[in-house]
């Protein structure tokens, strides 16, 4: 039999083991295994939602149960301690081994922070402290309408995400 363990918390983790539930139906002689320490994953594309305050983080985080078969993909809640590349078996810090042939690891994306006032995000309950943070700065009571100003500083799709779902709350974003 093939064992196949997907390791991490990122949808990249979740989308891999999708494809391979899909790619692998009815094969009885491959066992995939997630591993994951919590039941839930924070569904990453839908954090500038939760950070702008267009979505509640409740909504942003997905059970892991509910997006994989449990019936073809076997759901351990785990985080991994050490990776033997020779014996080819991973272990947990539960105490577990997982042994496999294919490994495809998915960790969680770390964002670098910098000094100053941005308000970073990684998960979702950091989108919601920035939705928290964002809105009693909208709501705070300023001399005139065109004073109010968010600045969204970044590189990349949730900057522009984010931007976009603050600009329907604010004169000037």
């Amino acid at each position: 039999m093939k064992r196949v363990c997907v390791v991490g918390g990122d949808p990249a983790a979740i989308i891999a083991a999708c494809a391979l539930e899909d790619g692998l139906w009815g094969r009885r002689n491959v066992q995939i295994s997630f591993i994951h320490k919590d039941p839930f994953v924070d569904w990453d594309p839908l954090m500038p939602e939760v950070a702008s305050g267009a979505m509640s983080s409740r909504t942003a985080r997905i059970r892991i149960e509910d997006v994989l078969d449990t019936e073809r993909v076997r759901l351990v809640a785990d985080e991994i301690g050490a990776l033997d590349m020779e014996a080819r078996v991973l272990r947990g810090s539960n105490g577990g081994e997982y042994p496999f042939d294919l490994l495809v690891v998915a960790p969680r994306a770390t964002y670098l922070s910098s000094p100053g006032q941005w308000l970073p995000y990684e998960t979702v309950t950091d989108a919601a402290r920035v939705s928290r943070a964002v809105m009693s700065q909208a709501s705070a009571v300023v001399a005139s309408p065109s004073q109010q100003k968010l600045l969204v500083r970044g590189d990349g799709v949730r900057a522009i995400e984010l931007a976009t779902g603050l600009s329907w709350g604010c004169d000037d974003a």
